[in-house]
């Protein structure tokens, strides 16, 4: 992460579920709560029983808000979610409403975790209007951090910078000059990653960086400073990058921290590669691919597998580069199941959390209503989940066929190939020179035809209601086209195309 202070709220937000009430009930309560850290189970339905246990034995709004963060810390997030929107409703039950709105920033990050962006605005928002009415600035422009953050996933920079700007302009008041440096470093990310301007981002990071070091904040300063070489390198100033670079490591040695180094050796093995140094870019990168694991950071381990493949290229050891790029795909796909994986475990935290509500309700008509009122209750909730299975059963099955579909259409496409000529291919080439060109970059058919629509102007929304695919899909398919064909842009890419 480029980002400092990411504006994870948890240990801050947290301090006032710590304060003390009955001594003895509280004795009993860390006791327990102190035997399921220990003894935390790594069944998740045997987990969610012994917290059960807890909150019927206890019933408070504190003991929800220690659960949840048990589960927090055990990476247990669909749990997590679940107790702290409990916690959240029991506070505001007892009339706590700071309190609640507390939890409920700890539930945004957890959703943020999960990648349930929208979900995470929506409770942001509940406790941003709580924390205004109490005055709290400083959560506040927590809040508004975090809104910052969540904007820029969503890839939305302006609403990012709008938000980033409301915390800068707090904490300017409140005079935290670290804080007002991790601002401007965010908002230079912003700049840098998803509007591609380059001169503004090199501005924030050097009002970020002259603080830090004013400071003597030498960790964040090393981060800043390896911002700011990595523009240099993205305006190919590799000359200029590495100096910044030489200065970095200067200071990692001084007081540094090595769990960021591997992104140091990172950058200064793509300015040794800028200026030909064939033989230096290959050491360090070497160094940073090492240490990436080392950390397990794995998505500096893909860029400089990336990296390190064009390095041996440049070598004309074809066999190892070829190799690289194995474990670069194999990497990076493995990265994207890891994302998906938590997404799902987000819609399953979604799904958590209205089962349990659900149930709650029923069970307080218990005792108002007769048998046969319950009776028929029992009946519309087992219809609804019967209807909800056949819809999910039938977009199952819709799935299906549309796979089979493109198969279908793939296997044509690949017989007609089979089946044209030399002259064929001439004929293709004077046709379709986007097409023809993207051979070399070893495109996909489903990128090659993406490639050709962005050559054409076509938006991504255009292009999805071409392909019949999500505009997600078409985003996909043009990051992996501008890594293959090492272009940044939709621009270059088909420029890169008709030079080719």
């Amino acid at each position: 992460m480029r980002f400092i202070s990411s504006g994870i709220l948890i240990l801050t937000l947290l301090v006032s579920c710590a304060q003390k009430q009955d001594k003895i009930q509280e004795d009993s309560i860390d006791f327990q709560l102190d035997k399921v850290i220990k003894t935390y189970p790594d069944d998740k339905v045997q987990a969610f029983e012994w917290s059960e246990k807890l909150v019927n034995k206890y019933n408070s709004a504190k003991i929800l808000s220690e659960i949840a963060m048990i589960h927090y810390r055990k990476g247990n997030y669909e749990l997590a979610a679940y107790y702290f929107k409990k916690s959240s409703e029991q506070f505001k039950a007892d009339g706590k409403t700071l309190q609640s709105a507390e939890q409920l920033a700890n539930l945004g990050v957890v959703y943020e975790i999960l990648g349930l962006y929208p979900d995470a605005v929506s409770v942001y928002f509940k406790a941003l209007q709580i924390f205004k009415e109490k005055n709290k600035l400083v959560s506040v422009a927590k809040i508004y951090n975090n809104l910052g953050i969540v904007y820029q996933e969503l890839d939305k920079p302006k609403e990012s910078l709008s938000y980033y700007n409301k915390a800068l302009q707090l904490i300017e008041k409140q005079g935290n000059t670290l804080q007002i440096a991790s601002k401007y470093n965010n908002i230079g990310v912003v700049y840098e990653e998803n509007l591609k301007d380059y001169d503004q981002a090199f501005e924030y990071y050097k009002k970020a960086n002259k603080i830090y070091e004013n400071e003597k904040d030498i960790n964040n300063q090393i981060i800043t400073e390896n911002n700011i070489a990595n523009i240099f390198l993205l305006k190919n100033k590799a000359i200029e990058a590495e100096v910044i670079i030489s200065h970095i490591l200067r200071l990692n040695r001084k007081k540094g921290n090595d769990n960021y180094l591997n992104k140091i050796y990172l950058n200064l093995s793509k300015a040794y590669f800028q200026e030909n140094k064939i033989e230096k870019a290959l050491e360090t990168g070497m160094k940073s691919l090492q240490l990436s694991r080392d950390f397990s950071d794995k998505q500096t381990e893909v860029n400089i597998l990336k990296l390190l493949s064009e390095i041996y290229e440049a070598k004309n050891n074809y066999k190892q580069a070829n190799q690289l790029l194995k474990n670069y795909y194999s990497l990076k796909n493995k990265i994207a199941g890891e994302s998906q994986q938590l997404k799902i475990a987000g819609l399953n935290a979604k799904y958590l959390l209205t089962e349990k509500e659900n149930k709650i309700k029923i069970l307080s008509l218990k005792d108002k209503i007769n048998s046969k009122k319950m009776f028929i209750l029992w009946l519309v909730v087992i219809g609804l989940i019967l209807i909800l299975a056949a819809v999910f059963m039938f977009y199952q099955l819709k799935q299906k066929q549309n796979k089979i579909e493109m198969m279908r259409m793939r296997m044509k496409i690949n017989e007609y190939i089979m089946q044209s000529n030399h002259s064929a291919e001439n004929d293709k080439q004077q046709k379709n020179p986007v097409i023809y060109n993207s051979d070399q970059y070893d495109l996909t058919e489903k990128e090659k035809e993406v490639l050709l629509l962005i050559s054409k102007g076509f938006t991504n929304k255009e292009i999805a209601d071409k392909l019949f695919v999500s505009v997600n899909t078409v985003k996909t398919h043009t990051k992996n086209i501008y890594i293959k064909m090492d272009v940044r842009n939709r621009t270059e890419a088909a420029k890169k195309m008709q030079k080719t």
